[in-house]
C-alpha cells in the first residue's frame, strides 16, 4: 500500500471516506425509515402546490370526478373542494390569474387521508 506524505491529499481522502460514510449512514436510515400512509398522503398531495390546475389530475390530484364545489375567496383566488376516501376533503387554493395551485389543505382523519403504498 502506498504511504500517503502529502497532507493536502492525506485530508482528501479522509474527507471522500467520510462524505462516502456519511451517504451510506443517511441511505441505511432512509431505506429503514417507515412513511405513515397519513404521510403519504400529504407528501403526495403537498406536490401539487405550483403545478397547473390544469395540468394532467394524475400529476396534480385534481380529478373532476372528484370535485365538489368551487369557491371564491376574499383574495381572489379559488378553493376546490374534493372528495377522498371516507370523510376526507381535499382543498386546493388556485391564484385566478395564473392557474397555479398555490396552497392546499385537508379535513379528515388520518385514517380517511391516507394514501397505501
Amino acid at each position: 500500500m502506498k504511504r500517503l506524505s502529502n497532507p493536502v491529499e492525506k485530508k482528501s481522502r479522509l474527507i471522500t471516506f467520510h462524505l462516502a460514510l456519511m451517504s451510506f449512514f443517511c441511505y441505511y436510515v432512509a431505506a429503514c425509515s417507515s412513511v405513515t400512509p397519513h404521510d403519504n398522503f400529504q407528501l403526495i398531495f403537498g406536490q401539487s402546490v405550483g403545478k397547473s390546475i390544469d395540468a394532467d389530475a394524475r400529476i396534480t390530484n385534481a380529478y373532476t370526478d372528484r370535485l365538489l364545489s368551487t369557491t371564491e375567496l376574499p383574495n381572489g383566488h379559488f378553493e376546490n373542494k374534493y372528495l377522498w376516501y371516507g370523510a376526507c376533503r381535499y382543498f386546493f387554493e388556485i391564484d385566478s390569474q395564473t392557474r397555479i395551485i398555490v396552497s392546499w389543505r385537508f379535513e379528515g382523519t388520518d385514517a380517511d387521508c391516507r394514501v397505501n403504498r
